[in-house]
């Protein structure tokens, strides 16, 4: 009478991994993968896959066909001719690398599940303090904290108290104030600056570009009195001459400025 001897297969979730388990299986050095062996019990294993679930066989005959190719080009002479030549050790190596990160891989997963199963063994509770506990502070012992005390010891820990305060200031930072952005009526500076155009005018005397600040302009406000003035300029309005750089701005009205900014030249 002959037994049938039943061999249950383990499921492997690709083929990758069924090529791992035979090589560490095998003991077999990764960087150096003998392929004429590992390519028998491959296909045996693929084989013995196909009679249980053909479908999930599919699955590995790429890698079995690539494993048998390479094994038949390894076992065959090479062709004379390199047009067809297919690089054996390059397949190799690509192969190699797939094994590699999926071992990588593999040593990952069981580090994080071995640290989920360590953190599925503790619990860590509210806290159960009562309210009334949490928010009580001891008095303070003056007695105790008194003891030895006079009015010259305490009058040194206050100095002292106060120079490690002088200490902790940063001399520099402690000086800087808050910046705030300086406000200018483009409008009223127009304005101003058409009005004292007007005088000048009337007068018959030059006016200069400090001429038309006032005491108290900030850099933002004789930035605009500058800008007012090349658009009267570029408008036609007045010119200007500076004899040497550094030196003043003269400004010589050609048209009266009471129409600058009527049809909209410096608000547009």
């Amino acid at each position: 009478m002959i037994m049938s001897l039943e061999i249950k297969l383990q499921v492997f979730e690709g083929p990758l991994e069924l090529l791992l388990h035979l090589i560490e299986k095998n003991k077999l050095d990764i960087y150096d993968i003998p392929i004429a062996q590992i390519t028998d019990q491959y296909v045996e294993y693929v084989r013995e896959m196909a009679r249980n679930d053909l479908d999930l066989a599919s699955e590995f005959l790429v890698i079995a066909a690539q494993l048998l190719m390479m094994k038949s080009r390894m076992l065959l002479p090479k062709p004379e001719t390199q047009e067809d030549d297919i690089d054996v050790e390059a397949m190799k190596e690509e192969l190699t690398a797939r094994l590699l990160e999926l071992k990588m891989f593999k040593f990952i997963a069981g580090e994080l599940k071995g640290c989920s199963e360590e953190g599925q063994k503790r619990f860590f509770g509210h806290e159960s303090i009562p309210s009334n506990i949490l928010k009580f502070r001891p008095k303070p012992d003056l007695d105790r904290l008194m003891y030895g005390m006079d009015t010259a010891v305490l009058n040194r820990a206050f100095i002292d108290a106060l120079r490690r305060a002088a200490d902790r200031v940063d001399p520099i930072r402690s000086r800087f104030k808050t910046i705030e952005a300086e406000k200018v009526d483009v409008a009223g500076r127009v304005s101003h600056v058409k009005t004292a155009l007007k005088k000048s005018m009337e007068g018959k005397n030059n006016i200069s570009f400090r001429g038309l600040l006032q005491k108290d302009d900030g850099v933002l406000s004789e930035i605009v009195t500058f800008l007012v003035l090349l658009e009267m300029m570029r408008s036609g309005y007045v010119t200007a001459t500076q004899s040497a750089p550094k030196e003043d701005i003269f400004i010589f009205v050609k048209k009266d400025p009471e129409s600058f900014g009527e049809s909209g030249e410096f608000f547009q």
